[in-house]
């Protein structure tokens, strides 16, 4: 099978982009761009005590004047994105006039207190008493890709969750993501599982990033395809540590996949950044959910707690299946 390349695959680049806090919000589209020119926001939280991952995923399509997106959350492992504890995710909705304040259809409300800093986030569902009131206060500044128009950012989130009627305190950390003026395709690729990759364990000590399994770790799919070769699966990525921001600049990966050979158990990461230091790092899934934020895209989402020299952080690991590869998966049941 034929490997696409896709993104920057093989081309990690050094240093980041810079961004002003006027680009945190819409900002104009081209004059003839696509229908795919897109802006995103994800936002989320985690309550590890409860095997609980919640997720707010807003993607607008300014060409188009819509919106998808909603909330999300759930306890423990589902086979269903639709077993979800509560779920409304739409991807049907006028676009909002401004991304600094708003209130869509389905009830999330987002305000940001200050850009690149603090946003708000509110949910409310009377119906089925279910209601979020949750608030993100960045630890470290923005990692901006180094062409612009993305960036990743570790938050710490307080507030409460009442779920069906039970009521959770909110009290740590999670990941937050931003893109504008790219271009994202819903078409069908013939790639490999790509995993997004997000932990904090303090306000000291928070990483990510997005790449294939290492070939020479012998994924399940090696021989599949054409690419990614040795050193060539890292996309992009970050450290945060001790008040600095780094790259990642090579990475080993190895997903560990549940009996369904979809949904992931765990992963084994090893990565080093830009000054030298190298990070042995375990994740094992508590809670995990597929999730398919558009058709021809699966996302086997999990919460992962991350272990690290004696310590223990929580975030998310997204690993992304396209179809060709789906249908490989079932033909070898």
């Amino acid at each position: 099978m034929k490997f696409l390349n896709y993104g920057t695959v093989g081309q990690v680049a050094e240093g980041f982009g810079t961004m002003t806090a006027e680009q945190e919000f819409f900002q104009p589209v081209a004059p003839g761009a696509s229908f795919e020119a897109l802006e995103t926001q994800y936002f989320g939280f985690n309550i590890p005590e409860h095997d609980l991952n919640g997720e707010i995923y807003i993607w607008h399509h300014p060409v188009l004047k819509s919106t998808s997106g909603g909330f999300t959350c759930w306890r423990g492992h589902k086979k269903r994105q639709i077993s979800a504890d509560y779920q409304d995710y739409r991807w049907f909705m006028p676009m909002p006039e401004s991304s600094a304040d708003y209130t869509l259809p389905n009830g999330v409300s987002i305000r940001f207190i200050e850009p690149l800093k603090s946003v708000e986030i509110g949910f409310a569902d009377k119906e089925r008493d279910t209601f979020l009131e949750l608030r993100m206060d960045a630890i470290m500044p923005p990692a901006v890709r180094k062409n612009g128009g993305h960036f990743t950012q570790a938050m710490r989130t307080t507030g409460k969750l009442r779920l069906l009627g039970e009521d959770m305190a909110i009290d740590g950390f999670y990941t937050r993501d931003h893109s504008w003026g790219e271009f994202r395709t819903e078409a069908p690729l013939a790639i490999p599982p790509l995993t997004w990759i997000a932990g904090t364990f303090d306000e000291t000590f928070a990483f990510h990033l997005a790449a294939f399994d290492s070939a020479e770790l012998h994924p399940e799919w090696e021989g599949l395809y054409e690419g990614p070769g040795e050193g060539e699966n890292m996309r992009w990525g970050y450290v945060w540590k001790d008040g600095r921001l780094r790259n990642i600049m090579r990475c080993r990966k190895l997903t560990h996949r549940m009996d369904d050979n979809v949904l992931v158990r765990g992963i084994d990461l090893q990565f080093e950044d830009s000054e030298g230091e190298v990070y042995d790092i375990k994740g094992t899934c508590t809670a995990s959910y597929p999730w398919m934020s558009w058709s021809n895209m699966h996302c086997a989402y999990g919460l992962a707690k991350w272990e690290y020299e004696g310590r223990t952080g929580w975030g998310e690991i997204q690993d992304c299946i396209w179809n060709e590869h789906m249908k490989w998966i079932e033909a070898q049941d």
